[in-house]
């Protein structure tokens, strides 16, 4: 399953990259927003509307966020651009990772491949729904991962060209997939509006001003 998905990105990116026209994309390219799976019988939850802020100033990107999450800036993150959201009432991180791109794409997407395979207990666990925005230059494949996987979302955008964000959601504590399901499917809708909400910054314009602020945790 990987390898394939891997190699229809790739090639995607090559054509971006020679000026070539994107023609429609077939298979799990075909659909230029994330599909959501289909929801399953649950014990109800009662969970927040999902509301949205700008998250921007400092970085090479702008994307919006959960108002729910809290920002959380490692020192050794802070430099390129990567971050954490933390949930607190769920026991949730999501470990967000910039990677600035000088022909070296090919390896930032086997290590997002490699990631995924690690955390999956059997293939077979993995439901893989490509994205493509060629008018903003958005490429890039989220990962359902089920099972008891640690990580049961993971992801990554691209323009190709400068830019690779990876993301993987982790529980702070184990549990049970059935327990954790109704949130995992919350916080994948998340990441779904999170992933199609990046534009990326042309070099120098990565400070600006007029961003929603979150709650800062180092």
């Amino acid at each position: 399953m990987f390898p394939g998905t891997l190699l229809r990105i790739r090639s995607v990116c090559r054509s971006c990259r020679s000026g070539l026209l994107l023609a429609v994309v077939t298979g799990m390219m075909a659909c230029n927003r994330v599909e959501e799976p289909k929801p399953r019988g649950y014990v109800r939850i009662d969970l927040p509307e999902h509301r949205y802020d700008t998250l921007s100033a400092g970085r090479p990107f702008c994307l919006e966020v959960p108002v729910y999450a809290q920002l959380e800036q490692p020192e050794a993150m802070a430099s390129e651009g990567g971050f954490n959201l933390v949930f607190p009432d769920y026991g949730a991180t999501l470990y967000m990772t910039y990677k600035p791109v000088d022909d070296n794409l090919d390896r930032y997407l086997r290590d997002a491949q490699r990631m995924v395979q690690r955390t999956a207990r059997d293939p077979s666990d993995v439901q893989v729904s490509a994205m493509s925005f060629p008018e903003r230059r958005i490429f890039g494949a989220l990962y359902d991962i089920g099972g008891d996987a640690a990580s049961a979302v993971q992801f990554f955008l691209t323009d190709s060209l400068n830019h690779f964000l990876r993301g993987a959601l982790y529980f702070r504590q184990p549990a049970r997939r059935d327990s954790l399901e109704p949130v995992i499917r919350f916080l994948r809708q998340d990441i779904g509006h999170l992933m199609e909400t990046v534009s990326w910054k042309e070099p120098g314009h990565e400070k600006q001003s007029g961003d929603k602020v979150l709650p800062l945790r180092r």
